[in-house]
């Protein structure tokens, strides 16, 4: 059998995983601040609108019309990781903000 050929992400999905990495970027500046609260909750809250605007861009994406079934499955699968991704960084924002120590 000739070996699979992957499609790459179309142009919207390039620009979401820019974005994910942007926000991952955000967060772990916002983990790294040690003791002062507010400027980690600065980071955070700019964190959580960058997720928050991406989150909103992946749910309104479609794959393009007139795909082949192959690459639909393929544009899924791609979302999918994304969607992954921005769940895992979700999961890590929360567990930064509820093991803040600010009194």
């Amino acid at each position: 059998m000739p070996p699979l050929l992957h499609a790459a992400p179309d142009g919207l999905q390039k620009y979401l995983i820019q974005k994910v990495i942007d926000a991952k970027r955000e967060l772990a500046q916002a983990q790294a601040v040690q003791g002062a609260c507010r400027a980690r909750a600065r980071l955070l809250q700019e964190y959580m609108r960058m997720l928050n605007d991406s989150m909103s861009q992946m749910q309104a994406t479609r794959p393009r019309a007139g795909m082949t079934m192959k690459e639909q499955e393929e544009w899924i699968a791609e979302h999918q990781k994304l969607m992954d991704e921005m769940m895992r960084q979700m999961m890590d924002s929360h567990r930064a903000l509820t093991q803040m120590d600010c009194k």
